[in-house]
């Protein structure tokens, strides 16, 4: 059915409302975070009931079951729509599980929110990471190097447009973000929050958020790269859990290099050209289904004056980390001309797609409630092991605990391959733009 003669509604076999999408401008996803109420159907007209009770799924299991037939709906919506998916060639057992990963990625969301601290206190948390407690005014310092540099290059007026865009208002964020203290309204911020700002001013990570992530100025060698990515992997290793960790660490440790990952990607390149052609890899551009960032835009209802209005804006989904590296594994040994006939593009596209869509279902009609982290490690250590993602890069047997002055001729030039593959390939996931370069020294 058609509501206003562009927005597809879908109602279950008891006539109730599933799902809204805006058809006639083919946009497919629908965001419900701004809509809390329960929509009902009256003579063709969408009326807006009361307050939204959400079913509960109490436990993986129950996740798993919900996700199987929300992916089941999804297919049959976009066929009823010809939207064509050729879903039986989709992995769903890994598309599940990256369900129920964005579902608990949300519960360590929601406790990150519920948590926040100061800009101290996260200083004590990472220097105690790394077992020194001394180090705490140094992160402190590096924080607030970072506050002020993210401050400036976001006064850019394209940056500006871009936060718009993604319905975020420009103005609120400076009173978020600003360094300068007394003006700042939020003095306590989520953990990851203050992670991004420490990954932007710390490690290899620094020279991706500066783009200087390149050798075109000979300032940083072979030797500097593998320094770097020799502290990387230390980083992370303190971030992972190890297996006899107790659940609930478990879960946050987990979640901790989950977002460390999809922000900087380092793990993701290294997966990317260990399969890829040798020869396709300079033809990887930002725009390469291989690397393009999944952001489409989507349909935002909202309640305004107790009637449904629409809006829009780009949302940003996340990697889709095993299906990924699922795909990837399948592309080792093909040539680059093998790569270009492949549907591995389209296939990557068709699993975003039924992710977004059952994912902002998920969001509008269950909640999950859990606080079992036995359940939840179970799941985590057998479906979705980061720990395993981050081991299985060879790349870490090759530097960790060594120098590169006493690496043999082989292992020097193997390890050359491989950082000119990465820098080409992080050049296109973190490009240069005259942009990002307002307020920023150089």
């Amino acid at each position: 059915m058609y509501i206003n003669g562009n927005i597809a509604v879908t109602f279950d076999k008891d006539g109730k409302f599933v799902d809204l999408f805006d058809r006639e401008n083919n946009i497919l996803g629908t965001d419900y975070s701004c809509l809390d109420r329960e929509m009902l159907i009256n003579n063709n007209t969408i009326e807006i009931g009361e307050k939204k009770k959400r079913i509960q799924a109490v436990s993986i299991k129950d996740l798993r079951i919900v996700f199987e037939q929300l992916l089941s709906a999804v297919y049959q919506i976009y066929g009823k729509y010809n939207i064509y998916i050729d879903y039986g060639k989709l992995n769903s057992e890994l598309l599940v599980n990256q369900l129920i990963f964005d579902i608990l990625f949300d519960k360590y969301s929601d406790h990150c929110l519920a948590n926040k601290m100061t800009k101290n206190k996260y200083s004590e948390i990472i220097s105690l990471k790394f077992g020194d407690i001394n180090l705490k005014d140094n992160i402190n310092k590096i924080i607030e190097r970072s506050m002020k540099q993210n401050y400036q290059m976001m006064k850019s007026p394209q940056l500006r447009e871009e936060l718009l865009q993604l319905g975020v208002y420009p103005d609120n964020y400076d009173k978020y973000f600003t360094p300068v203290s007394r003006e700042n309204i939020s003095k306590k911020k989520p953990k990851y929050v203050w992670d991004h700002l420490f990954y932007n001013h710390y490690m290899i990570t620094y020279k991706q958020y500066r783009r200087q992530l390149t050798m075109d100025s000979h300032n940083y060698s072979y030797e500097t790269f593998f320094e770097d990515l020799g502290q990387y992997n230390k980083f992370v290793e303190i971030l992972l859990p190890v297996d006899n960790e107790s659940p609930e660490k478990y879960f946050y440790m987990t979640m901790d290099y989950y977002h460390l990952e999809f922000y900087k990607k380092i793990d993701f390149i290294f997966k990317l050209i260990s399969n890829t052609p040798e020869s396709a890899i300079s033809n990887i551009d930002k725009e390469h289904y291989l690397v393009k960032y999944f952001h489409p835009i989507v349909l935002v209802p909202i309640v305004n004056d107790n009637k449904l209005v629409y809006t829009y804006k780009a949302k940003y989904y996340k990697m889709l980390f095993f299906i990924e590296e699922m795909l990837y594994q399948q592309m080792k040994g093909m040539s680059e001309s093998e790569l270009s006939d492949s549907d591995f593009g389209i296939q990557l596209f068709n699993y975003q797609l039924m992710r977004a869509k059952a994912y902002e279902l998920f969001k509008y009609h269950y909640e999950f409630v859990s606080s079992d982290y036995s359940d939840i490690k179970k799941f985590i250590s057998q479906c979705y092991n980061m720990r395993t993602y981050h081991d299985s890069n060879e790349v870490w047997k090759m530097i960790k605990g060594k120098e590169w002055k006493y690496l043999d001729v082989e292992t020097k030039r193997d390890l050359k391959k491989l950082i000119k593959k990465f820098i080409s390939v992080n050049s296109a996931l973190f490009w240069k733009s005259s942009k990002r370069e307002y307020g920023i020294p150089k």
